[in-house]
């Protein structure tokens, strides 16, 4: 294997270990995988909606263009 091949980068190693120690810790602190699952989920949908809000919020507040079609001879 060439060096390009045997290093990872930090991301790529943190990724690698957070979903087992996060599962490992819940487990230990006594909540169910089930309850941190719904969690996650209900935490990465609220983010989703307040990053749609946002767009759109920025998109409405824009100033409208209007383009008023001229006549030329």
């Amino acid at each position: 294997m060439d060096h390009q091949t045997q290093t990872e980068t930090a991301s790529v190693i943190v990724a690698k270990v957070a979903p087992p120690a996060s599962v490992s810790l819940a487990h230990m602190l006594g909540m169910p995988v089930s309850d941190l699952i719904l969690w996650a989920t209900l935490f990465y949908t609220l983010l989703l909606i307040i990053h749609k809000v946002i767009v759109m919020y920025r998109d409405l507040s824009k100033p409208a263009i209007c383009v008023v079609p001229t006549e030329h001879d």
